[in-house]
């Protein structure tokens, strides 16, 4: 937090790429190559929100361990502490209805924070974030009905709450799991492209001085 506020580690926002403007770089790119490098800059900039750079020693040294986050995780993080401080007070001071109200109201703030903030650079894992809390506020809310109102729809058997509770946490699974898948074919991907295009520069190189 020092080194941002010092202006030693600054968050630089990507570009957002049109469509349009994407297919205008295709039609200028040469080859199936760099018709594809234009498909890949368009999915990035769409799936990221920013990056850090590395231009500094503090950059460099600290770029693994937020370079999945925006520049205000800290404000989120901040409210996730307060959240379990508050959701453990409503556990000890409160019963009954008056624990259910306040548990779902708390929830809902955190529905509203999560999808205000944005706290992940990559727009993968804040529709996780978002759907994990959207999750929670929906057991909370068939958990809470039977104190609420009296009873619990008969669609909804404990089944189907278990389910629903575990959704966000199958979802965060799978994705954890195709990330890595991802980025190993992103990267590959560019490594590719680059190969490619040093080829071709060095074929038009030698045909020139031929």
């Amino acid at each position: 937090a020092r080194n941002v506020r010092n202006g030693l580690m600054v968050y630089e926002k990507i570009e957002r790429i049109s469509w349009k403007q994407m297919r205008e770089n295709m039609k200028k790119a040469k080859g199936c190559c760099g018709k594809l490098s234009c498909v890949s800059d368009w999915i990035h900039s769409k799936r990221h929100a920013g990056e850090w750079p590395q231009g500094t020693k503090e950059g460099k040294c600290w770029k693994f361990l937020i370079k999945d986050l925006t520049s205000k995780a800290w404000k989120y993080f901040a409210w996730l502490l307060l959240r379990k401080l508050m959701l453990a007070a409503i556990m000890a001071l409160t019963i009954g209805a008056v624990n259910a109200g306040c548990a779902v109201i708390l929830q809902v703030v955190d529905l509203t924070v999560v999808f205000s903030m944005s706290p992940f650079s990559d727009s993968a894992f804040n529709i996780s974030e978002i759907f994990g809390a959207l999750s929670n506020l929906s057991t909370l809310i068939l958990v809470a009905l039977p104190t609420l109102l009296g009873s619990t729809p008969d669609f909804f058997s404990d089944f189907s709450i278990i389910c629903i509770a575990l959704s966000a946490t199958v979802a965060a699974a799978m994705l954890a799991v195709v990330g890595p898948v991802l980025a190993i074919f992103s990267g590959a991907s560019t490594a590719v492209f680059s190969c490619c295009a040093s080829s071709t520069s060095a074929q038009l190189g030698g045909s020139t001085d031929g």
